[in-house]
């Protein structure tokens, strides 16, 4: 219909445009009155007979006469009017007979309805429009055919049949490069971490976002968004997998969309993935290897597991168990995440396929003390793993870059060794983690319908989720920030321009103040540090420090995170302080490190008695572990003593001198001192020690507070303190053990263990009363000076006497309370182990007599078990005879059928 109409159309306009020009050509022929002077021609008018006109001239030179032109004039304009009338009125009975309404304007009033044309119509135009497509089709084939363009490009461009899946789909989906995905109809509840735990379930990520509206969009019902993987295969898993799913109630529609530029490393990794990457637990097996757990229950039944080292199961089937149960394990490789590592075991392997394996014994040897090539010794750790496998492969032919990826057995009747993956955080998810990908997203009940104007007047809901959104978000180093930061920190040098760089870019990124205060604090605490890049690391930390009042967002935040960190930044420090050999480099370092004290307290970063602890804890006058009140005494009530023993060890371990409790006897344990942890003093100044010099009483101290425990030793000694009879000391004797002693030797040890702690924690509370016995007697010159007071260094030394006088009585409650406490203590100890003894005894006896019952239960068994099987034999005999009468019946019975 639409054509006709067209067609006719056209057909109107040029006829109109035809008569057009003719009423022109009618009005223009008589207004020109000119003369004119022309040639005449031979033929004049065509249906007349021709003249002769030879004798005539060439030359016509008509008169004008005006009277007469004036009077033609008019009539040739009437003349001209009523042809136009005529041809207009022929045009209009044309327009009406053809029924052309189209070129009508509507007429004024009530419009009359239209003629729906029917579906078979509609259908009919359908099929032509397809059918034109069609033909374009095939048109634009033939002409890419010719030009030479390849098949596939050729069935993605111009395909020979329609495919009912190509309308409507995005610009991206034929791009195999693309792996971003849009994402439409999302929940207006729905978060970043929805996605997370959704997509992400199929792969790495290397983006994700979700667009929120604008104010003049918030009537909008659902969000959009966008999520990249680092992989196209993750992102055919994803769309195939999400497909018709839910999130938070609403279902996901997603298309290809337009590729994104994928990072280095991806923003988010799936938990099984970064539990994949990471090594197996301790299995007990050669190379870490893991079995597999039938193989293990079998063994388990028959023998237990051997440790390490030590021999194989003696019994043949348990052998025959360990064997397959080694054979079916599987031993799997994990690349080292320390680059430094990485960098010495591959430098290490190319040396080795170069020198061969002298190479290897020889650096065995002379590195044998060095932690960091604990590869080479230490079969069981997943650095050695990872050595041993990398070595084989390039042996094999295998480049640095690319290996094989099945399975395979290095030694005969061994493990299998699984190799690594290429690139497991930028290559895909592993086939074997393709189980864990999200397999959720039913549809939510639909809730109350609420007023649409209500829904959307106002947006304070979504505002707050996304103020959760920014907040969790913020104060994280994307991996780029992360890697820029320990460059930085690798680079630093102890020079002005280098440490101000560094302070500038941490300040800035004040937002993550947490996450680089870590990473300052990480840096600090590596053994293997220069002692030159300690020093500037600490000199960006106090210019960090220095910077916490600049008015920048966030960077107020410096001094809680670093403060907090202080103490086990100066634990490290003393450590490496100690560790110098040279007396001078010692001394520098100290003196670099003490300026930058000085300099907080000038600043007043922290407050006077912080920054005291934190000098005592770097020249090593305080304890690392400071232990409670309620602990001195050993145990809590509850625990036993063994168990009391035993945490009281792992405490004070550093105050042991490295031999263990049990082997000191009580004849040497009161000689020796090394209970206690060596005295630094030597490496402090002399004015400080000469200002500190309450710690020279500690032994004295210790002294006076031994005489109690002593006279309970001997006590001790002489009683029965286990409560053990004396058949239990008899087989105790004969198998070469003495209990009793071991205990005296734990409880002795416990106890100077307990002085220890206690005389160093009485020593620190002195020195701080001293210090502030100090400030106060000071603050009382500076008084009497500006009252301008006689007699000023009389009245400052009765006022510090009588300060030192209140600081004696003070610790001296103290001690009386540690006293008792500690007497109290060993009175529980005492009665808790001859309690423990006594229900040692009890419950031996009570196996004893479990096992005598279970023997004669045996027993019993045993022989009803035999008289039933004697009972069985004697019931087969009668069986038997009973069968051979019947048969010998039958044979008589035969016998006699034959005779008659």
């Amino acid at each position: 219909m639409d054509r006709y109409r067209r067609r006719r159309k056209e057909e109107e306009e040029a006829e109109l445009s035809k008569a057009y020009e003719q009423f022109r050509e009618a009005f223009e022929d008589g207004t020109s009155i000119a003369s004119k002077s022309f040639v005449r021609a031979a033929i004049v008018n065509a249906n007349k007979v021709i003249e002769d006109i030879s004798s005539k001239s060439s030359i016509y030179n008509p008169k004008i006469e005006l009277a007469k032109k004036a009077s033609a004039a008019p009539n040739s304009f009437e003349q001209a009017k009523k042809i136009a009338e005529e041809k207009a009125k022929r045009m209009m009975e044309e327009a009406r007979k053809a029924n052309l309404t189209t070129t009508r304007p509507p007429r004024p009033g009530k419009t009359q309805p239209k003629s729906r044309t029917s579906n078979l119509e509609a259908f009919k135009e359908e099929l032509k429009s397809m059918q034109e497509e069609r033909e374009q089709r095939r048109h634009l084939r033939s002409q890419m055919e010719q030009m030479g363009m390849e098949k596939e490009a050729l069935d993605r461009i111009a395909p020979l049949i329609d495919n009912p899946y190509l309308h409507g789909t995005g610009e991206y989906d034929n791009d195999p490069n693309t792996t971003n995905i849009y994402l439409s109809n999302l929940s207006l509840e729905i978060k970043i971490e929805d996605l997370y735990n959704t997509f992400g379930t199929f792969g790495p990520l290397a983006s994700a976002k979700i667009l929120y509206p604008r104010e003049e969009d918030r009537k909008r019902e659902h969000l959009c968004g966008f999520i990249a993987f680092m992989t196209r295969k993750d992102t055919d898993r994803a769309i195939q997998g999400m497909q018709g799913k839910y999130i938070r109630g609403s279902e996901v529609r997603m298309s290809l969309a337009k590729p994104v530029s994928i990072p280095p490393q991806p923003i988010y990794v799936p938990p099984a993935l970064l539990e994949f990457a990471m090594p197996d637990p301790p299995t007990g097996l050669p190379f870490n290897a893991k079995p597999r757990k039938c193989d293990l229950d079998a063994l388990l039944k028959k023998c237990p597991l051997p440790r390490l080292g030590s021999s194989l199961p003696e019994s043949d089937h348990g052998l025959e168990e360990y064997q397959k149960m080694l054979r079916n394990a599987v031993v799997r490789v994990v690349v080292p995440t320390e680059r430094s590592l990485l960098i010495l075991i591959h430098r290490t392997i190319e040396f080795l396929v170069r020198e061969g394996p002298l190479f290897e014994a020889m650096l065995m040897g002379r590195e044998r003390h060095n932690p960091v090539y604990r590869f080479l010794f230490d079969n069981h750790h997943p650095a050695h793993v990872y050595y041993r496998w990398k070595l084989y492969s390039i042996l094999q032919g295998e480049t640095p870059q690319t290996w094989r990826l099945q399975k395979f057995r290095m030694f005969d009747e061994g493990s299998w060794w699984q190799p690594p993956p290429h690139n497991i955080l930028t290559g895909g998810m592993p086939e074997c983690l393709y189980h864990t990908a999200f397999d959720g997203g039913l549809p939510a009940e639909r809730p109350v319908a609420k007023s649409r104007k209500r829904k959307y007047s106002s947006s304070e809901d979504e505002e707050e989720d996304r103020k959760e959104i920014k907040t969790k978000w913020r104060g994280v180093l994307s991996t780029a920030e992360r890697d820029e930061l320990e460059d930085i920190l690798r680079g630093l040098l102890p020079e002005k321009s280098s440490v101000a760089d560094a302070m500038v870019w941490c300040v800035e990124h004040a937002t993550c103040a947490k996450e680089i205060s870590q990473c300052l604090h990480e840096s600090l605490t590596i053994d293997e540090t220069p002692l030159h890049k300690k020093i500037a690391r600490l000199y960006l930390l106090s210019d960090i420090l220095a910077n916490c009042a600049a008015r920048v967002r966030d960077v107020f935040y410096y001094r809680q995170y670093i403060g907090d960190l202080m103490p086990e930044i100066f634990r490290e420090l003393n450590k490496t302080y100690e560790k110098i050999s040279a007396r001078l480099k010692a001394e520098q370092f100290k003196q670099r490190v003490m300026l930058c004290f000085r300099t907080w307290e000038d600043n007043s970063i922290y407050p006077t008695d912080f920054l005291i602890q934190l000098q005592n804890v770097f020249l090593g006058l305080a304890k690392e572990d400071e232990i409670s009140e309620d602990d001195i005494d050993g145990a809590p009530i509850e625990e036993g003593p063994e168990e009391t023993i035993t945490k009281k060890e792992s405490i004070f371990e550093e105050d042991i001198d490295g031999v263990p409790i049990e082997e000191d006897t009580l004849e040497t344990q009161p000689k020796k001192a090394a209970t206690f942890k060596r005295s630094q003093w030597d490496v402090v100044d002399p004015s400080v020690v000469a200002s500190q010099a309450v710690t020279t009483s500690k032994w004295d101290l210790l002294e006076n507070g031994k005489d109690d425990e002593t006279m309970v030793s001997k006590t001790d000694q002489e009683d029965d303190i286990d409560g053990a009879p004396i058949d239990d000391d008899k087989n105790g004797s004969e198998d070469g053990e003495c209990p009793d002693e071991d205990d005296d030797d734990k409880t002795n040890s416990s106890l100077q263990q307990s002085l220890s702690s206690s005389t160093a924690r009485l020593d620190e509370e002195r020195r701080k009363i001293l210090r502030e016995i100090e400030v106060k007697v000071v603050k009382y010159q500076d008084e009497l000076e500006s009252q301008r007071c006689e007699d000023i260094p009389v009245q400052v030394e009765k006022y510090r006497a009588s300060l030192l006088k209140q600081m004696e009585e003070k610790l001296d409650v103290l001690n009386e309370q540690k006293d008792k406490k500690r007497k109290k203590g060993t009175k529980r100890s005492r009665s808790r182990k001859r309690e423990d003894k006594k229900d040692d005894k009890i419950m031996r006896e009570k196996e004893r007599e479990r096992s005598k019952s279970e023997i004669e239960r045996n027993e019993r068994t045993r022989d009803r078990d035999r008289e039933r099987g004697r009972e069985r034999g004697r019931e087969r005999d009668r069986s038997r005879s009973r069968s051979k009468e019947r048969r010998a019946l039958r044979r008589e019975r035969s016998l006699e059928r034959r005779k008659r």
